[in-house]
C-alpha cells in the first residue's frame, strides 16, 4: 500500500524482515505486541524500511503526524495486522503426541 505523508507519497509494506529489524535499531529491543508505542514505532520503522532514501521525518513528527491523520493510522495498523494473519497462517501447527 501507499500512504501520503506531508504531499509525498510512501510506500508502506510490512511483508519481509526489514520493518522488524528497523524497529530493533531505532527502539533497542525487539518489538512487543500491545503497546500503542511500540506499534507507531514499528509503522515509523517500516516507513523508513520501505523508503530509506526519501523517508526523512524524525519519529517525534511523525508521532504528530500520526495524531493528527487517524485514517491514515487505522490503515497502516490494518496493513499490520493483515500481513501477521498471513505469517500466522504459514506457520505449520506442531503435531499432538
Amino acid at each position: 500500500m501507499t500512504i501520503t505523508i506531508n504531499e509525498t507519497v510512501y510506500n508502506f509494506s510490512f511483508r519481509g524482515f526489514g520493518p522488524q529489524y528497523a524497529y530493533e535499531n531505532i527502539a533497542g529491543e525487539p518489538f512487543t505486541d500491545g503497546s500503542t508505542r511500540h506499534t507507531h514505532t514499528l509503522m515509523y520503522a517500516t516507513l523508513l524500511a520501505c523508503n530509506a532514501e526519501t523517508f526523512k521525518m524524525s519519529l517525534t513528527d511523525f508521532f504528530d503526524w500520526l495524531y493528527e491523520h487517524p485514517a491514515e493510522e487505522k490503515a497502516m495498523m490494518q496493513e499490520m495486522i493483515d500481513e501477521s494473519a498471513r505469517r500466522a497462517s504459514l506457520v505449520i501447527p506442531k503435531k499432538k503426541e
